[in-house]
């Protein structure tokens, strides 16, 4: 969870407020499968749908060992590094 504050100046650290453990806005959970992850990954990233090679290669990344149909922390990782690298991703100015 993050959260930001944007100041007109440099705040005084004595009068921080604390934050509280509420959110507050509540955030809407969606449950998203490999399948809309990755075609919403690519959509974000590249602007596009991701090309059926492209598909299989992120669904084998994505996929967890202990549960084939959970999306694994370690999967998502490694497929945003692998779109983020790509040199479709980088700005060359």
């Amino acid at each position: 969870h993050v959260r930001f504050y944007v100041y007109g100046e440099k705040p005084n650290p004595q009068h921080l407020a604390r934050i509280a453990e509420e959110k507050p806005v509540e955030t809407k959970q969606i449950p998203y499968t490999p399948k809309i992850l990755i075609a919403r990954l690519y959509l974000q990233a590249l602007a596009r749908k991701p090309a059926r090679a492209e598909r299989k290669l992120a669904r084998r990344i994505l996929d967890g060992k202990e549960a084939p149909q959970k999306i694994s922390t370690e999967g998502l990782e490694d497929l945003l590094w692998s779109i983020f690298l790509s040199p479709e991703f980088q700005y060359i100015r």
